[in-house]
C-alpha cells in the first residue's frame, strides 16, 4: 500500500506542474477514500474542501455552500495549499511501517461474518459458530448444529488485531488470545493461544466467510 500512495503522491506532484491542480485532487482524493484509514481522515478533508473552492472559482459551485470569503478563494491559495498537504501526506506515509500496513490490512479483512462448525472441547456437542466482527466490538452465536436452535449468545466485546494475533477483550478486563493463519480472503484458521479457559489452549477452528 505505501508503494501506491507513493506513486499517488508523486502523479499528484506531476500533474499540478502541468497546472492540473483539480485532477491532482481528485486523485489523491480518490485513492484516500478507497484506501481510508483514520490516520488520514482529516486531510483527506482538508483536500475535499481544496476541490471544493476549484470548482467554485470554475462556477461549478454554488457560493453559498461552502462557508469562506470570496476573497480567501484564489488560485494561487488553492496551489499553495494543494503543495503543504501533499508535503504532509508524504511524511505520514514515511511513517507508516510495513507491518503496521499488515496489521490493518489483516483487520480489514476480518470485518464480516463467519462461520465454523466443531464439536466443543468442552460438552462434545455439535455447534456451528457463527461470528460477527465489526470495526468496533466482535460477537458470537453458538448454534446446536442439528436442530439449528441457539445455544449461546456471548456479549458484544472489544478487540484488537496485533499481526498474525487477535486478542479479545471483556469488560471486566481479561483477555484472549489466538492466531489467525489467512488460507484465502474468505477463509481463516483461528488457534486460541491462551485465555480465560486454560482446556481451550491449542483449540482450533476453522472459519469461512458468510458475507
Amino acid at each position: 500500500m505505501t508503494d501506491k500512495k507513493n506513486s499517488t503522491i508523486d502523479l499528484a506532484r506531476y500533474l499540478i506542474k502541468r497546472g492540473r491542480v483539480k485532477a491532482a485532487l481528485e486523485k489523491v482524493i480518490g485513492f484516500l477514500e478507497q484506501n481510508s484509514t483514520e490516520e488520514f481522515k482529516e486531510i483527506t478533508n482538508e483536500l475535499i474542501l481544496l476541490l471544493c473552492q476549484t470548482e467554485l472559482l470554475e462556477g461549478k459551485l454554488s457560493k453559498n455552500l461552502i462557508s469562506f470569503q470570496d476573497s480567501e478563494v484564489t488560485e494561487n491559495r488553492i496551489l499553495n495549499a494543494t503543495i503543504k498537504l501533499l508535503d504532509q501526506f508524504e511524511e505520514m506515509v514515511k511513517l507508516i511501517t510495513p507491518n503496521q500496513i499488515k496489521h490493518e490490512s489483516s483487520q480489514i479483512k476480518l470485518v464480516g461474518t463467519w462461520k465454523c462448525n466443531e464439536i466443543s472441547p468442552t460438552s462434545g456437542n455439535e455447534n456451528q459458530i457463527v461470528w460477527t466482527i465489526k470495526k468496533e466490538f466482535h460477537q458470537a452465536l453458538y448454534f446446536d448444529n442439528k436442530s439449528g436452535s441457539l445455544r449461546k449468545r456471548t456479549p458484544e466485546k472489544s478487540y484488537e488485531v496485533i499481526g498474525d494475533f487477535c486478542i479479545t477483550k471483556q469488560k471486566n478486563g481479561k483477555t484472549t488470545k489466538g492466531r489467525i493463519e489467512w488460507i484465502d480472503d474468505n477463509k481463516f484458521l483461528y488457534t486460541i493461544i491462551d485465555g480465560t479457559k486454560p482446556h481451550l489452549t491449542g483449540h482450533k477452528r476453522l472459519y469461512q466467510r458468510i458475507k
